[in-house]
C-alpha cells in the first residue's frame, strides 16, 4: 500500500464516521424540533440552543432542513 493509499483510506473512514453522525444528530434533533413546532412553543432559549445545536451540521441537507423549520417556527 502506497502512502496515498493509506491517506486516501483513512479519509474515507473519517468521511463515514462523519456522515454517521450527522446521522445521529438529525435522529436526535428531529424528535426536539417537530415538538417545538407542533406544540408552539416559543421559549427563545430553548430554540436558541437547539439552534446552537444543529448549526454545526448543516453541511448535511437533512440537518439544514430542520434548522430552517425552526427558523421559520420562531420567525412567525
Amino acid at each position: 500500500m502506497t502512502e496515498s493509499d493509506g491517506l486516501l483510506k483513512h479519509v474515507r473512514a473519517l468521511a463515514a464516521r462523519l456522515e454517521s453522525l450527522h446521522r445521529r444528530a438529525v435522529r436526535v434533533y428531529t424528535p426536539i424540533v417537530e415538538d417545538v413546532v407542533r406544540l408552539g412553543d416559543r421559549d427563545a432559549s430553548h430554540i436558541e440552543r437547539t439552534l446552537d445545536g444543529l448549526l454545526g451540521f448543516c453541511s448535511y441537507e437533512p440537518a439544514l432542513v430542520l434548522c430552517k423549520k425552526l427558523c421559520r417556527h420562531w420567525r412567525h
